[in-house]
């Protein structure tokens, strides 16, 4: 029985870690999804605005796009 617990216990030690694991990974999608909904309302502002022609536009854009990353 000794052999069957340590079993029991490193596996119940794996299980924690992987989901440990998977929520580290699902917070990352979130943090990926969040960055993507932003770049995706600032890409509209700048088409209802206009201003997507101008390169001192296209500058501030690539510094917002960066801060987001």
């Amino acid at each position: 029985m000794a052999k069957f617990e340590q079993v029991v216990e490193e596996t119940l030690g794996l299980i924690a870690q992987a989901q440990a694991e998977y929520e580290t990974i699902v917070e990352e999608v979130r943090s990926y999804c969040q960055k993507a909904r932003a770049l995706r309302q600032q890409a509209d502002e700048l088409r209802r605005s206009g201003s997507t022609d101008s390169s001192s536009n296209r500058n501030k854009q690539a510094i917002g796009i960066g801060r987001l990353l």
